[in-house]
């Protein structure tokens, strides 16, 4: 009592089961972001600069040491500011990775 989804080929026919059974699930056509393993998550791409500082600043002022914190940053100065700014103020940048329209910075608070 799942769902099955046939498409027609060249000759009117549906094509051959496939190897796995059908899901009832949604499929996702296009790759999405990894969960991580951040305890913590901030969306800044609205602020520009010195506010990307300041708020992810703010944001570890209130976490553990060794918590790790998710931004979510645009391109441009906030990505090329922000890791140097932290890691200056004794954090460590674990990882800067670009997604379809911002960038993911993972940092751990020292």
């Amino acid at each position: 009592s799942g769902f099955r989804v046939a498409a027609r080929n060249d000759g009117g026919e549906p094509p051959p089961p496939p190897s796995l059974p059908l899901s009832p699930f949604v499929i996702l056509l296009k790759p999405v972001a990894m969960p991580s393993k951040a305890d913590h998550f901030i969306d800044i791409t609205d602020e520009v600069c010195p506010m990307t500082s300041v708020k992810t600043r703010l944001k570890l002022k209130g976490m553990k040491p060794g918590g790790v914190l998710e931004v979510r940053v645009r391109g441009g100065e906030p990505v090329e500011n922000l890791p140097g700014t932290i890691e200056r103020e004794g954090h460590k940048v674990l990882e800067v990775r670009k997604e379809e329209s911002f960038y993911t910075v993972l940092i751990e608070r020292g």
